[in-house]
């Protein structure tokens, strides 16, 4: 792929997650709080830890490949032949995986569900929701490494309307509590289902799609130790990372502070989320595919600083409306809020994780470049804080809203470490002025707004 395509294969992949990730987000955001609404404190974290739980499992057991598939794929992409066998090389260790844990899922469902009107319908969803959502993330990382997200996203945007409409016809229709939780779950798995289908049969037409690639392009494809390394390390950090992430923070709560506090934190996680994986989303592997595809055309410095140039650029065209949008949102709305700790929650979760988003370039370039000991060394000090958060009595002794400030904190302090060493190593920069006038335009736009609505 010439350097040109790239990037506008690189742009095109945002737009097409941009409105996607609007649609999916905005539609679970609603979902989320008409549940919330709709059922019993119980019942709302027996659904809320179930997608937690799922979720959770399957980050735990991709072993790094949601990350070693971006960065290995253009490897593979000089013929159909290879990249036949990396995608059926993946797909068999990622269901492998699966099914090794599929009867501990389960089982651990049954025990949490026993004696409820949960304990023979649950397991058996959960199960295979399980199985699906592993398939679907394998189909999505797959069809985004080679830069196919337009294909892919068209079916993930019907599929969310779907299964939204749905959902909200079997609140609306008001059955008892525990129903509507089996009934989102089951169309969930409905939905999953066909954008699995759909996803594998487009997956297997472009696979046929002629191959043009520039002498520059073809390179060996790497030896499996390299790839076993690569996957390994960014299982680790992933692994890390999920210990202040909901799938695990809900659970742990709820263990922890009990249902009723967790369920806020789950509340506004959830707002937070629609704003945060808006922007984490939209850029997707893109960010890991992008500079893999710059290290087989060649590490060179120019090329390397326009590709983080423009992938800052975007980050932060997406992040600063955003922050934007959700500072105003929280003024106008906290008035009316029964429990101004939701807000509080909200507001400290939106700023931390769009933060992040700034930062996160730095560390792609250290995973593209595969400097597992520069990335150890970032995520001791990490891993030290929220040992030592989690395990011990802090978390009750500062409350929840503490606990939250906390952990971002730490996270945010991660990845001003990993910036440095980025910084130090490979001399990237943020474009700051660009950054800046971004900022300037948004807050220009927030004046005209205050005064056309006071006019």
């Amino acid at each position: 792929m010439k350097t040109d395509d790239l990037f506008r294969a690189f742009a095109d992949s945002h737009r097409w997650n941009a409105l996607v990730q609007l649609i999916h987000k905005a539609s679970f955001a609603i979902l989320s709080f008409s549940l919330y609404k709709a059922l019993t404190v119980a019942d709302y974290s027996i659904w809320a830890n179930a997608n937690s739980t799922i979720f959770l499992t399957l980050l735990w057991l991709d072993f790094g490949l949601r990350k070693t598939i971006p960065r290995y794929a253009p490897r593979f992409a000089d013929s159909t032949t290879n990249m036949r066998r990396f995608v059926i090389g993946v797909a068999l260790i990622q269901i492998t995986l699966i099914l090794i844990a599929l009867p501990f899922l389960i089982w651990n469902f049954r025990n949490w569900t026993s004696g409820t009107c949960y304990s023979h319908t649950l397991p058996l969803l959960a199960g295979s929701l399980f199985l699906v959502e592993g398939a679907n993330g394998l189909l999505r990382l797959l069809h985004h490494a080679y830069f196919w997200v337009k294909q892919f996203n068209r079916f993930v945007a019907m599929t969310a309307l779907i299964e939204t409409m749905l959902a909200l016809v079997i609140i609306w229709a008001a059955p008892p509590s525990a129903t509507i939780v089996l009934g989102i779950l089951s169309v969930k798995l409905v939905t999953a289902l066909m954008l699995a289908g759909a996803a594998i049969w487009q997956l297997h037409t472009l696979l046929q799609r002629p191959k043009n690639i520039s002498c520059e392009e073809k390179k060996k494809p790497p030896p499996a130790k390299e790839l076993v390394i690569h996957a390994g390390a960014m299982w680790t950090t992933n692994t890390l990372k999920s210990l202040s992430e909901r799938n695990f923070m809900f659970p742990f709560l709820t263990h922890t502070m009990g249902a009723e506090l967790a369920n806020l934190f789950k509340v506004s996680n959830d707002a937070a989320l629609f704003f945060y994986r808006m922007v984490l989303k939209t850029i997707g592997s893109t960010d890991t595919t992008l500079f893999a595809h710059v290290d087989v055309v060649g590490w060179r410095q120019n090329l390397v600083a326009t590709a983080f140039d423009k992938l800052s650029i975007r980050v932060a065209a997406l992040v600063i409306p955003l922050l934007g949008i959700a500072v105003l949102c929280t003024c106008a709305c906290s008035q009316f809020c029964v429990n101004g700790v939701i807000f509080q929650l909200f507001l400290i979760m939106t700023v931390a994780y769009l933060l992040e988003m700034i930062l996160l370039p730095y560390e792609r370039v250290l995973e593209v470049q595969r400097r597992y000991a520069a990335l150890a060394r970032t995520y001791i000090p990490y891993l030290v804080a929220i040992t030592m958060l989690l395990a011990t009595s802090g978390m009750t002794s500062i409350g929840l809203v503490g606990t939250v400030l906390a952990i971002h904190i730490v996270r945010l302090v991660t990845l001003l470490l990993i910036s440095r060493t980025v910084q130090r190593d490979y001399r990237l920069l943020l474009p700051i002025k660009r950054i800046a006038l971004l900022m300037h335009t948004l807050l220009f736009g927030i004046i005209l707004i205050i005064i056309l609505v006071i006019l």
